[in-house]
């Protein structure tokens, strides 16, 4: 049983790496720009040298290519919490001595 289940992992991690190469692909190679408005929506996906949108199209762009939130502030990088470096000590009367 331990065999076939590592089988099974090893066919899905394959699956999950070769979607990821397509997304990254796709996502490299056809992006593109929109003006709709006087605003830019870059998106990317396969598509012929001159193509458009519906506006349904271009409305679900919007709100895929935006960030909404509901929370005030901005994001901010949190540093860890050392308490075990601020609860040590400091010595300075300790001497290692080479041995």
């Amino acid at each position: 049983m331990c065999k076939g289940f590592r089988k099974h992992i090893r066919v899905w991690a394959l699956c999950l790496a070769t979607l990821f190469a397509a997304y990254y692909a796709t996502t490299a190679l056809f992006t593109h720009v929109h003006v709709v408005n006087g605003v830019m929506l870059v998106h990317s996906h396969p598509f012929s040298h001159s193509h458009s949108h519906s506006d349904g199209q271009t409305l679900a762009l919007h709100f895929l290519s935006t960030f909404s939130s509901l929370e005030p502030g901005h994001t901010e990088v949190k540093t860890p919490d050392l308490h075990l470096l601020y609860s040590l000590p400091y010595n300075s009367s300790l001497k290692i001595s080479p041995a």
